[in-house]
């Protein structure tokens, strides 16, 4: 990789509406447009944060991308299968491996959309996230934590390693047990679950590839679970 993802976003408080939390979605973009109605979703006020993944397997990866990287209201951390399409964008290789894990749609692209959808992930995603809410401060990453006090992730320099950490990052949940410091919540999806998992302070929300559905929820319920 010759690039450099932000390692850390911090995210105020929303003043005038809801914060939502959404797991990996895997292309299936007309699904998620669907749990937004259903669930009562109010652009116009409310915030959408993604767990990363939204691309891949699904029908809709690339619907799905540009309406992430387009809506000022939807937020995300980076999920590995947005890892593999930006480093395969600047190395060659990681194509091979994108298209292996359920991202041949990306083979159409021509080399000028690809490196535009490259630029703007860059632009716009990050490693890990906090955000601030009346009930708490919520830290998301998309497979689990790199450190064991959330605070240090301020003094964190990208790194492959640190970016396969957060993205690929244990794909059980045994020794997950540890609380995290310095943060009431941390959120990942990337490790598929029937329902929700919590240990500790850290819990997992990717329910599609068990359930057909991602999970979504209000940011401040899920600091209640």
């Amino acid at each position: 990789m010759i690039r450099h993802i932000a390692v850390h976003h911090e995210i105020p408080a929303n003043p005038i509406g809801e914060d939502w939390i959404c797991s990996d979605v895997h292309g299936e973009f007309q699904l998620l447009m669907e749990l937004l109605v259903d669930s009562g979703f109010e652009s116009a006020k409310d915030r959408l944060f993604m767990l990363g993944d939204v691309i891949d397997r699904g029908p809709e990866s690339l619907r799905a991308l540009e309406w992430l990287l387009n809506t000022c209201y939807c937020y995300s951390v980076l999920g590995n299968h947005e890892l593999v399409f930006w480093a395969s964008n600047y190395q060659a290789p990681w194509a091979d491996k994108h298209y292996s894990i359920g991202g041949q749609w990306a083979a159409d692209l021509t080399p000028e959309q690809h490196g535009a959808l490259a630029e703007k992930i860059q632009e716009k995603l990050s490693l890990t996230m906090t955000l601030i809410t009346e009930a708490g401060r919520i830290g998301l990453v998309h497979a689990q934590a790199p450190v064991a006090d959330w605070q240090q992730l301020a003094t964190l320099e990208f790194s492959e390693g640190l970016a396969k950490h957060c993205t690929w990052g244990g794909k059980n949940l045994e020794g997950h047990s540890d609380n995290i410091r310095n943060i009431d919540l941390v959120v990942s999806g990337h490790i598929g679950c029937e329902r929700w998992v919590r240990h500790g302070n850290q819990l997992w929300i990717d329910t599609i590839l068990r359930t057909g559905k991602p999970t979504l929820m209000k940011a401040r319920s899920l600091l209640d679970l």
